[in-house]
């Protein structure tokens, strides 16, 4: 089976839940494994929009009135663009290669490089976006 990035990475996150000791039923872990694929997928996918606005309608950028306008339907596209991740709480054989400590290890490291690097752009912006 190929899987695309978006379902690889989906895949490793799922692997990496249902490698845990708690919590690692195929429903339990597949639920688990949305909150951090959403932050992997979404927050980057959501700097990317802000940048090209900011680029595009820079005048939109001049008071923090826009932080409401891009952060509410991003979390609600994310929400209803994860919910279709739910259908492989049936099928966890995808996750299967992923769920060895040494892949686990590489899931997480990657994860944390992915949130601790969109903290640091998002920060970045917000400062350039003030300033």
């Amino acid at each position: 089976m190929t899987l695309t990035a978006s379902q690889y990475l989906f895949a490793r996150l799922y692997g990496y839940m249902l490698g845990r000791r708690y919590r690692n039923t195929p429903e339990q872990a597949c639920l688990d494994a949305i909150t951090p694929y959403i932050i992997m997928v979404g927050v980057p996918a959501t700097l990317v929009v802000v940048v090209a606005a900011a680029a595009l309608f820079p005048q939109l950028f001049s008071s923090k009135g826009w932080i409401p306008w891009v952060v509410v339907p991003s979390g609600v596209a994310m929400y209803v663009l994860s919910r279709g991740l739910l259908r492989y709480a049936r099928t966890p054989e995808i996750a299967e290669a992923f769920t060895s400590p040494a892949s686990r290890r590489l899931t997480m490291a990657t994860y944390s490089v992915v949130l601790l690097g969109s903290i640091f752009a998002a920060g970045t912006l917000a400062h350039v976006l003030v300033h």
